[in-house]
């Protein structure tokens, strides 16, 4: 890659070619600050790696799955644009010096989702509420359950390939399922069947007891409205942790649940 420093103006903006195009830049940069401090270090590398921001991420998007890309800093899966919660969220991880191939796992997970009105459902939810994400692309939600670590309300329910009717048992490392036609669907449809998680603040008032959960995106099923899009119901998910606190951070810590395993029902 061959750039010039074509000129800066007080700090205040900054041109740069690269590779023979012109490169402007200014305070709306999410990189602003760090641009500046490499404008005074005369770190020039440094500078071209932060001002061409939407290469760098087309290029990572890239090497992580063919059908998601950026262009012109919007993201595109199998060439359509796709929710711009997904672009802000592309933006904050690069900020935090994440990894983005979490994101693109997301991507292909939530299209992998066989109903289309479920994956309008899911990104209310990401409009609506600050999201994690862990590094195989699923979502992390909460459970709140008995303190005797059983499911709030009583039903039908598959527990680690057991079926089960009544409190299900939510321990650390379980897999809860039930059928995804079981499941109520109609988002306008307040309490009603389905496996409940939600934000933390939700969860934690139902039960003594908050769950860390995952979810894959495929496997959302509704984002009921009668609370504010701070629940859903879906038809499978893992008890990851009980916990004292949501996660603070848009990556949680990797995963080790091997989501394309099924129970044998």
């Amino acid at each position: 890659m061959r750039y010039n420093l074509v000129s800066e103006d007080n700090f205040q903006t900054l041109t740069v070619v690269i590779d023979g195009k012109m490169v402007q830049c200014d305070s709306t940069h999410p990189y602003w600050e760090a641009i500046r401090q490499s404008l005074m270090d005369n770190d020039g590398d440094n500078i071209v790696r932060l001002v061409d921001i939407a290469t760098q991420a087309a290029l990572q998007f890239e090497r992580v799955t063919e059908r998601v890309s950026v262009n012109n800093g919007i993201v595109r899966f199998d060439g359509d644009v796709v929710d711009n919660s997904l672009t802000n969220a592309i933006v904050r991880s690069m900020r935090e010096g994440q990894d983005i191939k979490p994101l693109a796992l997301f991507m292909e997970k939530v299209y992998q989702n066989p109903n289309r009105h479920s994956r309008d459902n899911l990104f209310t939810w990401l409009k609506t509420h600050d999201f994690t994400i862990n590094a195989v692309g699923n979502l992390i939600a909460y459970k709140g359950v008995t303190g005797s670590g059983a499911s709030w309300h009583t039903g039908p329910g598959i527990v680690n390939g057991r079926h089960m009717v009544g409190h299900l048992p939510n321990d650390v490392g379980s897999v809860i399922e039930m059928a995804r036609s079981d499941v109520q669907h109609d988002p306008s449809v307040g309490c009603s069947t389905g496996l409940h998680v939600g934000t933390y603040d939700y969860a934690s008032t139902f039960g003594s007891i908050v769950l860390k959960v995952e979810v894959n995106p495929r496997d959302v099923v509704s984002v009921p409205t009668d609370c504010l899009w701070a629940k859903m119901r879906v038809c499978r998910y893992r008890v990851l942790a009980r916990i004292e606190n949501p996660v603070a951070t848009f990556l949680d810590e990797p995963s080790d649940w091997d989501d394309d395993w099924d129970f044998e029902n």
